[in-house]
């Protein structure tokens, strides 16, 4: 896989991700089960761009000497310095959890300019190889060769699912804001419709 035939990917994945967006210009969720040719549509799109993306993940992975058996995790701490705040350290204490588990765990951060130093310096002390990676292109190759992602609560959540990464989403709320979440989380019943299956994940634990 060379660097052009990246490119080509990465621009069917942009193209195919701005008709996407389009096509949604203006429409509800109730729009999707209402008309058939829009929620066709988009799903098309999403299978374009998940099937351009598997292409590029050998190529990341040897540019950055990444061996093919190795669990990669994308972390995305976020692209705004009060995120990166309140979540890189819990991040980088994820990662050493997960190096207990997984000998062969690699990670790769993708940053932006205004957070890659602090995010960089961070990134060093984890305990497992870390690559910190600048741009789209790098960006949206890392997500092609990562097995998992952590990331902050954002639009970059929408790229992964695109991507058809696994991915862990996650965000700090305030103490107060928590407190009275978990006390509603607390007191609520599911509708008696809704099995417990249905209910995937963990809030504010």
């Amino acid at each position: 896989m060379t660097r052009a035939d990246d490119a080509v990917r990465l621009r069917h994945m942009q193209d195919a991700a701005n008709k996407a967006l389009a096509f949604a210009q203006g429409r509800m969720r109730a729009d999707l089960d209402s008309d058939e040719m829009f929620a066709l549509a988009l799903v098309r799109l999403l299978e374009v761009i998940g099937e351009a993306a598997k292409g590029i993940s050998a190529a990341f992975r040897d540019r950055h000497d990444i061996p093919e058996d190795a669990t990669l995790l994308c972390v995305l701490p976020g692209s705004r310095k009060l995120e990166i705040k309140h979540l890189l350290d819990i991040f980088g204490e994820t990662v050493e959890l997960l190096a207990a588990e997984l000998p062969r765990l690699q990670v790769v951060v993708p940053v932006v300019p205004t957070v890659s130093a602090s995010v960089s310096r961070a990134a060093g002390r984890w305990p497992v190889p870390t690559r910190v990676v600048r741009g789209d292109a790098d960006k949206f190759d890392a997500f092609a060769a990562a097995d998992i992602a952590l990331a902050a609560s954002g639009t970059v959540s929408l790229e992964l699912a695109m991507a058809g990464v696994p991915m862990v989403i996650a965000y700090r709320a305030a103490a107060i804001t928590a407190a009275v979440v978990r006390r509603l989380v607390s007191e609520a019943r599911p509708n008696a419709g809704m099995d417990s299956s249905d209910l995937d994940g963990t809030l504010l634990a």
